[in-house]
């Protein structure tokens, strides 16, 4: 079948790096063919000249036509652009992507838009390439090259894209998305009946106000959609499924924890459950469920959970350690769930850690901090070693790492010796080793394996340095010959780094009499 459209207007405006030409070429009613894929790039791309038929712009309108791709992602890594002509409605934003560890910029006439290495840029392709009203035809050059072009097709409809999930957060956000709901259109789009993605996606072709109906496990509502990326709630009743589990790694949550008291607060009549030896209870109700989780050594929590929901469950933290959590700032991360803490016990979690893999008996490390920056999460894990005491020092310990994530920039992502409280540490230890000398059998000693003398090793530095002022520089052995007092071993430490204390002093105050 051929569809006449009424007026294409070519423009050619890819950048000649020889000449700094630009053709700008219309064309009258152009026919558009029948697809006759396999489709040849050269050919696509081939844009005929100033001088060239008329017969031969119909010709190339109706190639480039042909080799049309509607979708709203432009892939451009490697500056060979796939699809090589993308098709868009007037007006129609689209993503573009490139997976390159170099960044790529694209070219328009006077227009460009830079793609960042393994990252995504959004643009309004009409306005991008200055088409004004009806239909165009656009090349655009990648880097120093003619690459892809864009087909700008008025008389497509815009994809209007919505979300269905289970329920909203209090925040607004949507919970988890519901996969496999029957959408039917009912007005505002021509397309037949879809169902949603594993998330809760679905895109249709179509103007605003859509009106769909919607259908999953015999419940049926209808709803209109009026913006882009709207969720919509589907209040089904439905056995909802969800973990319980511990905070083990940090791109994926841990095993399930087995004998959780689980009690459902909203959305189901069941009551009190405990979690299976995988972690997993299920309530009959509406999503969310307000639940409340309980367990000896862990942190009661409420939460809110759908259907598929995991929810990290943390221990609780060591008494001694309360006041390094208040002095560090860091009891908001601990309420939002930011900050956990996970007692190793004779597990040693080797996937956080290869040194806490170490058989028991050995003297290894007792305390290990992970970080990820989506999530943001940061754990911190504890082995049983050498009492009470050195377990909370280690907790201490680590708190000021979780801390100096705190203050990099970015939070948890950044380099901490560069953000302004690394800087005034450095600047500190420094001062303190030039003018005192190092700590004996302290800033002298090499740091683990890493070969590095602590005293130049800042994060380091600083966190058994905090630790061992927080637990007493006595039992903490920054001192040589402690005297049991603890207002006099703080002396003799302000004695040999007064620089270092005045830091501790001036951001968190005195440490904690114990």
């Amino acid at each position: 079948m051929k569809v006449r459209i009424a007026r294409l207007i070519i423009l050619i405006a890819v950048t000649l790096i020889a000449t700094g030409c630009f053709d700008d070429l219309v064309i009258e009613g152009i026919v558009r063919p029948d697809p006759e894929p396999p489709i040849n790039p050269a050919e696509v791309l081939a844009f005929p000249g100033e001088n060239a038929t008329e017969e031969e712009k119909q010709r190339h309108g109706q190639v480039v036509i042909a080799a049309g791709v509607n979708v709203n992602l432009l892939d451009i890594s490697g500056c060979a652009p796939n699809p090589l002509v993308i098709e868009v409605g007037y007006g129609e934003s689209i993503e573009i992507k490139n997976s390159d560890t170099v960044s790529h910029t694209l070219y328009h006439g006077e227009g460009r838009i830079t793609v960042p290495a393994h990252g995504t840029r959004g643009i309004v392709v009409s306005d991008f390439v200055g088409i004004r009203e009806g239909d165009g035809i656009a090349g655009y050059a990648c880097d120093n090259a003619l690459a892809g072009i864009f087909y700008v097709n008025s008389k497509l409809q815009k994809h209007i894209y919505f979300r269905v999930v289970q329920f909203l957060f209090p925040d607004g956000e949507g919970g988890p998305g519901i996969e496999g709901v029957k959408i039917t259109p009912l007005a505002g789009s021509a397309e037949g009946e879809k169902e949603t993605l594993p998330d809760g996606i679905i895109s249709l072709r179509g103007d605003f106000p859509l009106t769909v109906r919607l259908e999953k496990e015999g419940f049926v509502t209808e709803v209109t959609v009026t913006k882009d990326g709207e969720t919509i709630v589907l209040p089904i009743e439905q056995n909802i499924s969800f973990r319980v589990v511990e905070p083990l790694l940090l791109d994926k949550n841990g095993p399930g924890i087995k004998g959780v008291t689980v009690t459902c607060l909203e959305g189901s009549e069941e009551g009190i459950k405990e979690t299976d030896q995988d972690g997993k209870v299920s309530f009959f109700g509406i999503p969310p469920l307000i639940v409340r989780i309980k367990k000896e050594g862990y942190i009661t929590t409420e939460t809110m959970v759908g259907k598929g929901s995991e929810i990290v469950f943390p221990n609780e933290w060591p008494e001694g350690a309360n006041e390094a959590i208040r002095q560090l700032g860091l009891t908001e991360m601990i309420v939002s769930g930011e900050l956990i803490l996970r007692w190793g016990e004779d597990e040693y979690l080797p996937a956080l850690s290869k040194e806490l893999a170490r058989q028991p008996g050995e003297d290894g490390l007792g305390a290990v901090i992970k970080s990820s920056c989506s999530p943001n999460r940061v754990i911190i894990v504890i082995r049983k070693w050498r009492g009470r005491e050195s377990m909370v020092g280690g907790v201490v310990h680590e708190l000021m790492h979780a801390r100096q994530g705190y203050d990099s920039n970015p939070p948890l992502c950044g380099d901490w010796t560069i953000s302004k409280e690394g800087k005034a540490w450095i600047a500190a230890t420094e001062k303190d080793l030039k003018e005192i000398g190092p700590i004996p059998d302290f800033d002298d000693q090499i740091y683990g394996v890493s070969g590095i003398l602590l005293g130049e090793f800042p994060s380091e530095n600083q966190a058994m340095f905090y630790s061992r002022w927080y637990m007493g520089p006595g039992e903490g052995r920054l001192i040589e010959a402690p005297s049991g007092n603890r207002e006099r071993d703080l002396k003799m430490l302000y004695e040999l780094a007064p620089n270092r204390c005045q830091y501790l002093a001036d951001r968190f105050g005195p440490p904690p009499p114990r």
